[in-house]
C-alpha cells in the first residue's frame, strides 16, 4: 500500500511525537541559558528588530570581540515566538519536535523528486526521522538552529530541483526559483551551515537537469553566483574573525591523534549509533 503525501506527513508527525514525548517536559539546560534565558532578544515582550539583527545567537552584540558571530536571527525569532506564546519549556520542545517531523517529510518529498519510488522515499524520510543522531538537536532546545536550518535547506533544494529539471511557464519557473533562493537565504539565517544546501543542489544539477544545455548552464551560473553572493555577505557581516575559548571547543586547541579519533568516532556514530 502506497500512502499519500498528506498521510505520510501525519505519520511522520505522529511518530516524531511518540519518539520524543519524553523530552517535552525537560528543563532548560546547557546552551539554553545563553540562547534563551539570558538572551535579551528572546526575553523582550515586544520584538526588538534592531537587537534581533545586531546580536548573535547567544545575545551578544555581533561587533563585540567576545561574539562567536553566530548570526541566526530566524532561530532567535522562533524562540521569541515560543516565549511569548508560553514561556514553559514544553512549548519550546513541542516546536522542535514538530519541526523535526516536517523536515523528515521534506526529505521524503525530496527523495521522491530525485526519482525514487514512493515506498523508498517514505523509508528514507522515516529513517531520517528516527535516526538517533538527531536526538541532541531535537531534545536540546538550542538545537533548533540545526532543525530550522535543515527545514529551509531541504525546502530550497526541493524547489530549486523543480526549477532545474521542469520546463514550466516563465512566470511559474521564476516564482519557484525566487522562492528557492529565499529559502536558501532563510537557511543561512537559521544556521551558518545552511549555505551547504546550495552546494548539495549544485552537485545534483551537474548530474540532472534540463536537456536544453544553454538554459541549464544559465541556471547553474545563477546558482553559483547566488552561493558566492550569500557566502560573501554572510562572512562580511562578522566584522572580524570569531574567537573561541578552549572551553567552547577543546579540539581547536590541539590537532593530534585524539582529534582524528573524535572525528572518526562521530562518523561511525552516524552509521551505527550507540544507545
Amino acid at each position: 500500500m502506497v500512502l499519500g503525501d498528506f498521510q505520510v506527513c501525519v505519520l511522520f508527525l505522529t511518530v516524531g511525537f511518540v519518539l520524543n514525548y519524553n523530552t517535552l517536559d525537560a528543563e532548560f539546560t546547557l546552551d539554553d541559558k545563553w540562547s534563551v534565558l539570558l538572551n535579551p532578544v528572546v526575553k523582550s515582550t515586544h520584538l526588538d528588530w534592531h537587537a534581533l539583527l545586531s546580536r548573535d545567537y547567544w545575545g551578544n552584540e555581533l561587533s563585540s570581540p567576545s561574539s562567536h558571530k553566530s548570526f541566526r536571527p530566524l532561530t532567535s525569532w522562533t524562540f521569541w515566538m515560543d516565549n511569548n506564546i508560553a514561556s514553559s519549556t514544553h512549548q519550546f520542545h513541542k516546536t522542535n519536535v514538530v519541526l523535526h517531523g516536517l523536515v523528515s517529510f521534506l526529505v521524503y518529498l525530496m527523495t521522491k523528486k530525485a526519482g525514487f519510488k514512493a515506498n523508498i522515499a517514505c523509508l528514507s524520510g522515516l529513517l531520517f526521522l528516527v535516526h538517533p543522531i538527531h536526538c541532541e538537536c531535537v531534545a536540546n532546545i538550542s538545537g533548533r538552529a540545526e532543525i530550522l536550518g535543515a527545514f529551509f535547506s531541504v525546502s530550497s533544494v526541493l524547489l530549486l530541483m523543480h526549477f532545474l529539471v521542469e520546463e514550466d511557464k516563465p512566470f511559474w519557473s521564476t516564482l519557484v526559483f525566487l522562492c528557492g533562493l529565499c529559502m536558501s537565504l532563510c537557511a543561512v539565517l537559521s544556521k551558518e551551515t545552511g549555505i551547504m544546501g546550495v552546494m548539495v543542489l549544485l552537485l545534483y544539477a551537474h548530474s540532472h537537469g534540463s536537456p536544453n544545455r544553454t538554459q541549464q548552464k544559465a541556471k547553474l551560473g545563477i546558482l553559483y553566483a547566488w552561493f558566492i553572493l550569500v557566502l560573501v555577505i554572510r562572512v562580511s557581516m562578522n566584522g572580524g574573525k570569531p574567537t573561541f575559548s578552549k572551553f567552547d571547543n577543546p579540539l581547536l586547541e590541539t590537532v593530534d591523534i585524539n582529534t582524528l579519533y573524535v572525528n572518526c568516532n562521530a562518523f561511525f556514530l552516524l552509521l551505527s549509533p550507540s544507545i
